[in-house]
């Protein structure tokens, strides 16, 4: 187990193509080109916004600063309303868990829930939990072909990620939990 967990994360988390991008010198987006896999993916972020990282902590994952990458409490919720509902209706992943689920391209079954669970937790061991907000940030879906919060910023808003206000910033923080309403 102490082999797998040393060795279980890849080199690259994340290993897509990105759209190439113009920007003004004062960093506006002057024209982009979509990534080779039809994505609007631009390159990862350096940082992300305040108001984005409190708005998707508050949505996704509330104990975000207080866990390893897995969360008991929250998986113990979504059990007990899963079991309620008799259907899914609520799920047990950190941000922490839902970067190895797209990192890993996987099916959601509980063999894989478990795999990303111990992804989860070394990943909380490799990056620090801000490093961690910006790599969910830079690969989440945001609807449609928009992958990432600095395509859909300017694809939705037209702004780059930090000048969102927090109507802006919040609404991009449910967008990945159900980015087909889009």
């Amino acid at each position: 187990f102490v082999v797998y967990f040393l060795g279980c994360l890849p080199s690259l988390l994340f290993n897509s193509p990105t759209s190439t991008i113009l920007l003004s010198k004062d960093g506006r987006l002057m024209n982009a080109r979509i990534a080779e896999d039809g994505q609007w993916r631009f390159p990862e972020m350096d940082s992300t916004p305040l108001k984005f990282n409190e708005a998707i902590i508050a949505f996704e994952d509330h104990d975000f600063y207080a866990h390893a990458g897995v969360s008991f409490r929250a998986i113990g919720r979504a059990a007990i309303s899963n079991f309620k509902a008799r259907r899914i209706v609520s799920g047990g992943s950190t941000i922490t868990m839902q970067i190895a689920r797209m990192s890993r391209n996987s099916d959601r079954t509980f063999y894989n829930k478990f795999v990303e669970a111990i992804w989860a937790f070394r990943m909380e061991t490799l990056y620090s939990k801000e490093q961690l907000l910006t790599i969910y940030a830079s690969h989440a879906p945001f609807g449609g072909n928009v992958v990432g919060l600095e395509a859909a910023s300017w694809r939705y808003y037209g702004l780059p990620p930090h000048d969102l206000s927090w109507s802006q910033a919040a609404t991009l923080a449910v967008l990945p939990n159900a980015p087909g309403l889009v």
